[in-house]
């Protein structure tokens, strides 16, 4: 009997590392992405007043931080909350302790911040168009209630990660997470803005961007203020938080295993990776066509 386990196994890791990191075709899903792309950056179009300092670029060989500015300037942050969907994002962000291995408690308080802000993003036409895709493929209810449920457990349930409730996909993917070692997670610009303005992290060069000058897409190097480093997060800039949360349950319900799903417009790459193999969301972000 062990014989046929052994085969077993080989054949669900092989057949597991051929989907991993492989570029699916799918012309549907990779046009809705795209469309959704156009409107968020549309939308977004009224709220974005501020300067991207790239500065000096990061490679393996040289590890001393080039980059003395910020990369984020001048943002206009009051007129960015003007987004009703920004505002109920950004009073999430302090609900979470950034190492892990604690306890997450979400208070009445906190409750009440993720269901307001769950119903602002659920209004808008990205998430809109996002739900009535999952639902056409029966990937989830057709019923709102359902839906912003679904919402609430793919991305606020609490649940382990090195300790019971210490970790959630919306923390590690918008927030940031830190190890013993290093930092995690943080993959959202507005969170890494708001982190660098307030001094929490130190933006040390970049490695690749991608899609336009400016870039709409980055991959940095960063230091949190406790000496934890991260050389390598993925962004996609310019963004609402409705985009990212659409185009991140869209690709974890349909290719939860990190298989690539190519955004349309300039050849970028949605990937979501599950947690242990469990049906939560480990990590998700966005990249450039070719791996980086």
């Amino acid at each position: 009997m062990w014989h046929i386990a052994l085969l077993l196994y080989y054949f669900f890791v092989f057949a597991t590392a051929s989907y991993e990191g492989a570029v699916v075709s799918d012309p549907e899903l990779t046009t809705l992405l795209g469309r959704l792309w156009q409107m968020d950056s549309e939308e977004m179009k009224p709220y974005l007043t501020y300067t991207l300092n790239l500065q000096g670029r990061r490679r393996k060989s040289k590890i001393v931080d080039q980059t003395p500015e910020a990369l984020f300037s001048n943002m206009d942050w009051e007129r960015m909350r003007q987004k009703p969907s920004v505002s109920a994002f950004i009073k999430l962000l302090d609900n979470y302790h950034a190492q892990l291995g604690i306890k997450e408690t979400l208070t009445p308080e906190i409750e009440d911040e993720i269901s307001r802000f769950i119903k602002e993003v659920v209004k808008t036409d990205v998430m809109r168009l996002t739900h009535l895709y999952l639902a056409s493929h029966n990937l989830t209810s057709s019923d709102p209630n359902d839906f912003r449920e679904r919402i609430y457990k793919l991305w606020f349930k609490p649940y382990r990660r090195r300790r019971s409730s210490d970790s959630s996909a919306f923390e590690h993917v918008f927030v940031g997470e830190e190890t013993r070692v290093k930092a995690i997670g943080m993959h959202n610009w507005l969170q890494f803005a708001l982190q660098e303005n307030a001094g929490n992290v130190d933006y040390q060069g970049y490695c690749s961007t991608a899609c336009g000058d400016p870039p709409r897409l980055i991959t940095l190097s960063f230091e949190t203020v406790s000496g934890k480093k991260k050389p390598r997060s993925a962004m996609v800039l310019n963004t609402s938080p409705e985009f990212e949360l659409a185009i991140y349950t869209l690709a974890f319900l349909k290719y939860p295993h990190g298989e690539r799903i190519l955004i349309d417009p300039c050849g970028a790459t949605v990937e979501c990776h599950m947690l242990r193999r469990k049906k939560l969301i480990g990590s998700c972000y966005v990249r450039a066509g070719r791996k980086v």
